[in-house]
């Protein structure tokens, strides 16, 4: 029903999810966030002002069925991480500009961006 520890979830390493070097509190409540097909199919890229949030793409399986739920998987993950930055004081919007994002591989598409300030 709930975890008693951060060692009870099966969970990506940050290394896998992001190649954003600092920031482990913030990054780790996105790590920690739930994902419906337990995929965590989400990139973060950026600096401690803009992260960008990206949804991988879906394998076969997951695409008959999960394609838009992998994008909320990544809109709760970046939610985490808004209330992760608010949790340490510092100012945080959700804005959308894909013409402005790179994604980091060709397997990536942009879903937002967290300003912090």
């Amino acid at each position: 029903l709930h975890r008693m520890n951060v060692s009870e979830f099966n969970r990506k390493p940050l290394s896998k999810i992001t190649d954003i070097t600092g920031m482990k509190e913030l990054l780790d409540a996105a790590r920690l966030a739930p994902s419906s097909t337990n995929c965590q199919a989400w990139y973060f890229t950026g600096n401690e002002t803009m992260i960008h949030a990206y949804v991988g793409k879906p394998g076969i399986l997951r695409r008959l069925f999960a394609t838009t739920t992998l994008q909320i998987d990544v809109g709760i993950a970046l939610y985490h991480l808004k209330i992760a930055a608010e949790h340490f004081g510092k100012k945080a919007t959700i804005s959308y500009s894909p013409t402005a994002q790179t994604a980091p591989s060709k397997g990536y598409t942009y879903i937002a961006t967290l300003n912090i300030s």
